[in-house]
C-alpha cells in the first residue's frame, strides 16, 4: 500500500519534492494523521539511500461539520460522515450533507483503491440536489462511476461515466421539463501546491473534458471543456507574504445545435467565482433580472495575503470575470470586477475565513456589497 504511493524509484536522484509528494499521496489516503519520512544517515551496500517512513494512524471513522454564509445566500451547514477502512483494505466510504436556504445536496461514495493496480482507484457515486437559484429551480438524482490514475507528469487523472435525472424550471422562460444526461467526464489534475486549505508556494492545474447526451428521447449533444489554474508565490517564509493568483476558462460546444439546459449552462458570480455579485449575476440578465446562462466563460483572481502571527492574518483581493452567450468569449463585453478585503483566523481545520467585497460596476439589480464567511482560503 505504501510502496504504491512512493514518488520514487531506486536509484532515483535525491529531491526534496520526491519527499513532499510521497507525503501528500500517503496522507491523501486518509488512512494516516501524519507521516515522517527520515534518510539514512549513509548509504547502504548497494550505495543506496534508505528511507524510513514512519506513520501515525488516524480514527477509522470521523465525522466533522462546518457553517458558511454570504449575504446573497445565506447560512449554508455542512455534515461529512466518514468510514476510512471500510473493508479493511483502505476502502475510503464518505457521506456528507450541505443545507442552505435555496437547496440541499446530499452525497454519498466509496474510493476503492488498488483495484487491479497498485496505483488505481475506482470511485463509485451517489447524489441528490435541490436548488431553487436565480436562473433555475432543479432537482436533480446522480450516480456515477470513475476510475483514477497516475497520468502524465505525475497527474492525477480520471475516467468516469455519470448519469443523472433533472427536473428543471427555468426562471427566464418559465418552461417545465424533465432530461436525463449521460456523460463521460474526463480530467486531470496536477497538483504542487504545499497544502490543500492554505497554500502558500506551487501551483495546481485542473484540465476538463465531458461530453454530454440526452437520454429521455430528445436530440442533444454536448461536450463541456475548462482549464482552471492558481498559482502560490511567498517571497520569504518568514515574511508571512504571500501572493495568489488564479485564472479558468470554461467553454460548451453545442455539437448539434439543439440547445442545452439552463443547468448546465455556465454562471459567473458569487463565493469561488467573482466575488462582489451575487450567485450567478456576472452574467447577462433578462428582462425580469434573471441571469441567461452562457456558452463560455472568463474568471481571474489576485490575492495579496499576510499572516501576522500564528492565528491571525489578513487578504486583498481583485476579482474580474463574466459569462457569454457564445462558445468563445467576446471580449468586447467588459468583465465583471470586484475588489475587497478579508481577515483569516488559523484553525486546527484550516484558516477561517471573513471576506467582503464590493463590485466596481455595479448595476442596479446588483447589492453594494457582498460578506462571505467560511473555511480555507477562498482559492
Amino acid at each position: 500500500f505504501i510502496d504504491a504511493r512512493v514518488a520514487w524509484v531506486p536509484g532515483d536522484v535525491f529531491h526534496p519534492d520526491l519527499f513532499a509528494q510521497t507525503r501528500k499521496m500517503i496522507l491523501a489516503s486518509g488512512l494516516f494523521q501524519s507521516t515522517t519520512l527520515t534518510l539514512a544517515e549513509q548509504a547502504n551496500e548497494k550505495g543506496l539511500w534508505e528511507v524510513k517512513i514512519a506513520l501515525s494512524n488516524r480514527p477509522r471513522r470521523t465525522i466533522s461539520g462546518g457553517v458558511g454564509y454570504d449575504s446573497d445566500q445565506g447560512v449554508t451547514l455542512q455534515g461529512r460522515w466518514e468510514h476510512h477502512n471500510f473493508f479493511g483494505a483502505a476502502q475510503h466510504l464518505q457521506t456528507r450533507g450541505e443545507f442552505f436556504p435555496s437547496g440541499v445536496r446530499l452525497f454519498a461514495g466509496m474510493d476503492i483503491p488498488h483495484l487491479k493496480h497498485p496505483k488505481r482507484s475506482t470511485r463509485l457515486e451517489l447524489g441528490y440536489e435541490h436548488e431553487e437559484s436565480p436562473a433555475f429551480v432543479q432537482s436533480t438524482i446522480s450516480t456515477g462511476v470513475g476510475i483514477i490514475f497516475p497520468g502524465w507528469y505525475d497527474s492525477q487523472t480520471s475516467l468516469g461515466v455519470r448519469w443523472h435525472s433533472t427536473y428543471l424550471e427555468e426562471a427566464s422562460s418559465g418552461e417545465i421539463g424533465k432530461f436525463g444526461l449521460l456523460s463521460l467526464p474526463v480530467q486531470m489534475i496536477l497538483d504542487r501546491s504545499d497544502d490543500p486549505l492554505n497554500p502558500q508556494t506551487g501551483w495546481k492545474a485542473t484540465l476538463g473534458v465531458t461530453p454530454k447526451t440526452e437520454l429521455h428521447g430528445s436530440e442533444m449533444l454536448f461536450t463541456n471543456f475548462f482549464l482552471h489554474s492558481t498559482r502560490y508565490f511567498t517571497p520569504s517564509p518568514s515574511s508571512g507574504w504571500t501572493l495568489a493568483g488564479r485564472g479558468s476558462i470554461s467553454w460548451i460546444w453545442d455539437n448539434l445545435g439543439n440547445g442545452i439546459p439552463a443547468t448546465e449552462l455556465l454562471y459567473a458570480g458569487g463565493s469561488g467565482s467573482v466575488r462582489g455579485f451575487g450567485l450567478q449575476m456576472a452574467n447577462e440578465l433578462d428582462t425580469s433580472d434573471d441571469p441567461l446562462g452562457g456558452l463560455s466563460k472568463l474568471e481571474f483572481s489576485a490575492e495579496v495575503r499576510k499572516q501576522f502571527n500564528d492565528s491571525l492574518g489578513a487578504a486583498l483581493f481583485v476579482d474580474a470575470g463574466r459569462a457569454y452567450s457564445e462558445s468563445i468569449p467576446n471580449l468586447d463585453h467588459p468583465f465583471f470586477s470586484s475588489v475587497g478585503t478579508g481577515f483569516r483566523y488559523m484553525t486546527p481545520m484550516g484558516p477561517l475565513r471573513l471576506d467582503v467585497a464590493v463590485p466596481f460596476n455595479r448595476r442596479p439589480q446588483d447589492d453594494r456589497f457582498q460578506i462571505y464567511l467560511g473555511i480555507g482560503q477562498a482559492f
